[in-house]
Parts: C-alpha cells; sequence; structure tokens
C-alpha cells in the first residue's frame, strides 16, 4: 500500500499526528522519506533534510534519498540535453549535484555503505557539469563500482558528445565496458542514429555479456531510429 500512497497524504498524515500532539520523530520522518523515495518526489528531501536536524538518517535512507537525487539528476541531464540547454547553467541539476555531494559525503562520515549504482550516477552527472570534485568522488569510490578514470573519462566524453561522430570517437578511443556500450546506444536513441545493431554485434564479439540496461538501450535506439 505504501507505493500508491502520494507525498500529500504523508504530509496530511504528520499533520494530523503533530495536531494530536504526536512527536513528529525520526521513526516517522523515515517512513516518510521512504514513501516518497518510491513516488520519486522529491518531497523526500524536505523530510530528509527535517531527519537530519534530529541527528544521523540512518544508512538505509540515505542510501534512498541518494539514488531519488542521483536518478533526478540523471533526468534532468537527459532533459537538458534534448532542450539543448547548458549544463553548466542549470540551477536546478547544478542544485542536484550538490544535494548528491553532499549526502554522500555525509555517509562517508558516518561510515555508511555507499551502493554502486548511485555512485556511478554521481560520477556521470560531476563529469557532464564539469565539476571540481570528479577527481576526489573517483578516488575514494571509484574502484568500488569498478569506474577507473580511464572508464570515467568515456563516460563523460559521452555524456558530452552532441553529435553521433562525436560519441563514436568518444567510444573508440575509450574503454568498453556494459556501462560506455550502454551509454552508446542511448546516444544514438537520442540522435535518432542507425547502426545499432552493428555496435552491438561488436559488443557481443569482444565476449562483453548484456545487462538488463544495455537491452533497453538497445530497444530505445531500435525504436528511435526506426
Amino acid at each position: 500500500r505504501e507505493h500508491n500512497l502520494s507525498p500529500q497524504a504523508v504530509r496530511f498524515a504528520l499533520q494530523m499526528a503533530e495536531d494530536d500532539g504526536i512527536e513528529i520523530d525520526s521513526f516517522l520522518l523515515a517512513k516518510a522519506v521512504r514513501i516518497c523515495c518510491v513516488a520519486s518526489s522529491p518531497v523526500a528531501f524536505e523530510f530528509y533534510d527535517a531527519m537530519q536536524s534530529l541527528g544521523p538518517a540512518p544508512e538505509d535512507v540515505h542510501q534512498v534519498v541518494l539514488e531519488l537525487a542521483t536518478q533526478m539528476g540523471l533526468a534532468l541531464l537527459m532533459e537538458s540535453k534534448e532542450q539543448s540547454t547548458s549544463l553548466k547553467t542549470n540551477a536546478e541539476l547544478l542544485a542536484l549535484v550538490d544535494r548528491c555531494l553532499a549526502i554522500v559525503f555525509e555517509m562517508r562520515e558516518y561510515r555508511y555503505r555507499v551502493l554502486p549504482r548511485p555512485v556511478g550516477a554521481l560520477v556521470r552527472l560531476l563529469g557532464a557539469v564539469q565539476h571540481e570534485r570528479l577527481q576526489e568522488v573517483l578516488e575514494i569510490w571509484g574502484r568500488q563500482v569498478h569506474m577507473t578514470p580511464d572508464l570515467a573519462g568515456t563516460t563523460v566524453a559521452l555524456d558530452r558528445a552532441e553529435t553521433v561522430d562525436e560519441a563514436m570517437a568518444a567510444f573508440k578511443d575509450g574503454w568498453h565496458a556494459n556501462i560506455t556500450y550502454t551509454q552508446l546506444l542511448r546516444k544514438m536513441g537520442t540522435l535518432r542514429a542507425a547502426g545499432a545493431m552493428d555496435v552491438w554485434y561488436q559488443m557481443r564479439s569482444y565476449g562483453i555479456r548484456p545487462n538488463a540496461p544495455l537491452y533497453g538501450a538497445l530497444m530505445f535506439a531500435l525504436a528511435r531510429s526506426a
């Protein structure tokens, strides 16, 4: 039933509790954060900040909030590229990047485990906006997600590519892995470029085993170029 609750309903329930003299403690705020994260709502950040003001939020709360922040950042990144807006002047995107950095370094301070998926997303975001802390993040968490400087450089170059030729050049000179093949196929789809199956067969010839995101990127590239 949590999946059917909206952030507005959560806010209403908390207000009812407060009106009845119930203290809004970390337990209730953690519940609110998780529900809002399931709903992919930025309202989760409001409850997360309130929770942090009471003391360090638990590891799992940090993890879901970081996941939400990085996924919202990637969505904004794609939107900015489709609208050809400057990434370095996108205030909403930059604010989300700062939010991600604050969360991940708090997790480090508390010795919490940072999961691979949001780290990979954060690296892409930092690279896209050419953030000065990219190298620092790579040095701390890069090995954990097998994100070597070479691989990070390729993902950043693919994100910045504005044409198929630029994407292919970045890929040709870069690191070949599931994440970079996924990015290349998505880029081809975004640019409505043909040749997705050629890239796919090349990938298979190198012995790389496709994962679910790769199949999703292939479907996107084929559908957009049809």
